[in-house]
């Protein structure tokens, strides 16, 4: 999108590479987050996997998807809408940083700072739209196994949907794991979604791409500098051995000038035309 705006923008402009650990706002959103909301949720499922009731099969998670997920999605929002809406204090060792008041006002109503915004090309807008366009980023499970798992529960009589208060979600995990194995061995099969991936495949091809262009431009550059640079020292080289020559401006008896002591320097026989300025010069 802003290489539409901007087609000279570097590869490097556009895409940040690096670990997360060095990004220390969001590592500490992470641990506000983990503190606060997640961490509970990493011990229930360690109990699960210690008790033997999780082995990390996509079959395992995909129970734990439809039986979880809602309750998770849930309490995250809450706690991010908590957090979004609570007051920062002034400091005052650090008011030459930090602002002070909600982070949603902050964010969206800013009393000071710049626009980055810039106009959207529509035709590249559209093309990126279209290839998500079969995409649901909150889709979890396919519907076909959402509504599979949803019947296997139905039938046993538990609800298609818990809350954490309701104790007997571990007890619907644990049949509808069991139902599923079972639904596998009978012949059943269960669709799944595949990984994401090739993002990273992708960025290092831009990157390697460019990487190869800087290289190129740099090469071309170089040759096209030592080509002038030599030409330069050969034409030094000739106008010496010229001036060291006692005889340069000497008639010989036929009236010809003698150049039986200029020796050429320079073998012309391997030339590589590396342009329109210049050769590059094989010595």
């Amino acid at each position: 999108m802003r290489r539409a705006n901007n087609p000279l923008l570097n590869f490097s402009q556009i895409y940040s590479f690096g670990k997360s650990t060095k990004n220390q706002r969001i590592e500490a959103w992470w641990n506000i987050l983990t503190e606060g909301q997640t961490q509970e949720w990493k011990v229930y499922f360690s109990e699960l996997e210690n008790e033997g009731l999780f082995t990390g099969s996509d079959l395992d998670k995909s129970c734990l998807q439809f039986i979880y997920m809602e309750i998770i999605r849930s309490h995250i929002h809450r706690f991010v809408e908590i957090h979004n809406n609570h007051s920062i204090r002034h400091q005052r060792k650090r008011d030459h940083y930090l602002p002070t008041g909600q982070p949603y006002l902050m964010y969206f109503y800013p009393e000071t700072g710049k626009d980055y915004k810039e106009p959207v090309n529509q035709e590249v807008l559209t093309a990126l739209e279209d290839e998500v366009a079969d995409y649901d980023l909150d889709q979890y499970l396919p519907s076909n196994t959402l509504h599979l798992y949803g019947d296997f529960l139905h039938e046993a009589g538990y609800p298609k949907e818990f809350t954490y208060d309701d104790l007997r979600h571990k007890e619907a995990y644990v049949f509808l794991r069991e139902r599923v194995w079972q639904f596998v061995q009978d012949g059943g099969e269960v669709e799944l979604f595949s990984a994401p991936s090739g993002a990273a495949e992708w960025i290092d091809a831009h990157r390697d791409h460019e990487i190869e262009q800087h290289r190129s431009h740099v090469n071309g550059d170089l040759q096209l500098e030592l080509s002038n640079s030599d030409i330069e020292d050969n034409n030094i080289d000739d106008n010496n051995i010229e001036d060291n020559n006692p005889d340069k401006n000497n008639l010989n008896n036929t009236g010809t000038t003698d150049c039986s002591l200029i020796e050429p320097q320079i073998s012309l026989d391997h030339q590589e035309d590396i342009g329109a300025d210049g050769f590059f010069l094989n010595i």
